[in-house]
């Protein structure tokens, strides 16, 4: 698994972000790659790097075969949760999810920065994302169209 995240966001024991802190030296650090089954996670990251338009996170699985996860600049954080003990259709299997996120976990609690614009204020879907094969190149981006503001709204509008 690589997720190219140079921050990622603690957890306290109740699953509450803490704050931000740097991958760097921690057993979070995936920018290199780390067998899933290494990776106990319940982690959002940012400061993921932008390649071809596009923030990337792999699954390759050990016979070279891959997955990637992509999204736009919208898309400025990502989620990974691994569960060991899946119920699967043939037994017990090990679990990886992995979503993309426009902002991280309790934003609207802490004041966190949204990265994209909510569909309500821009008038149109904020970001798009998706799943290819590496190296596939994502579609391209759409036109975005200005804000719509409601003038007697409080975000955009008069005060």
């Amino acid at each position: 698994m690589t997720v190219s995240g140079r921050t990622y966001y603690p957890l306290d024991e109740a699953f509450i972000p803490t704050g931000r802190a740097p991958v760097e030296g921690t057993q979070v650090d995936l920018r290199a790659g780390k067998p899933v089954r290494e990776a106990a996670l319940n982690s959002a990251f940012t400061d993921l790097e932008l390649v071809d338009g596009a923030y990337r996170s792999r699954l390759t699985a050990p016979t070279g075969d891959a997955t990637e996860l992509w999204g736009d600049e919208d898309f400025a954080y990502v989620q990974v949760f691994t569960q060991p003990s899946f119920p699967g259709l043939t037994g017990t299997e090990f679990a990886v999810a992995m979503e993309p996120m426009t902002a991280p976990a309790n934003a609207l609690a802490t004041g966190s920065p949204c990265a994209g614009s909510s569909p309500a204020i821009s008038g149109s879907p904020a970001g798009v994302c998706g799943i290819c094969p590496p190296g596939h190149r994502r579609p391209r981006a759409r036109a975005r169209r200005p804000p719509v503001v409601n003038p007697g709204s409080r975000v955009g509008g008069p005060s």
